[in-house]
């Protein structure tokens, strides 16, 4: 899993990657994330992550994680872009 961390412009600052997992799962700590945009001086973010098995299908993993990072972000005072599962050529948000 990645982390584009962004000015309040939306220019990219820096790629961060904050999870690498096996061809089944990736643990994604919504603090790691949080804290990868704040010690960067951050003001935006987005994420993303592979499915290597090639389904753009977002599992409940995905879900929740997605909503526990805007939550968090919410409550930090981030603006959390999107999400974004790349399998392949191709990508979704979810």
């Amino acid at each position: 899993m990645v982390v584009a961390v962004l000015d309040r412009r939306l220019r990219v600052l820096e790629v961060v990657t904050v999870a690498k997992g096996t061809t089944a799962h990736a643990t994604a700590p919504t603090a790691e994330i949080l804290r990868s945009v704040l010690t960067r001086g951050g003001q935006a973010f987005a994420l993303a992550h592979n499915h290597p098995g090639g389904s753009l299908e977002p599992s409940s993993a995905d879900r929740t994680t997605t909503e526990q990072v805007r939550a968090a972000a919410e409550a930090c005072g981030l603006r959390f872009l999107d999400h974004l599962i790349v399998a392949g050529e191709s990508w979704r948000a979810i």
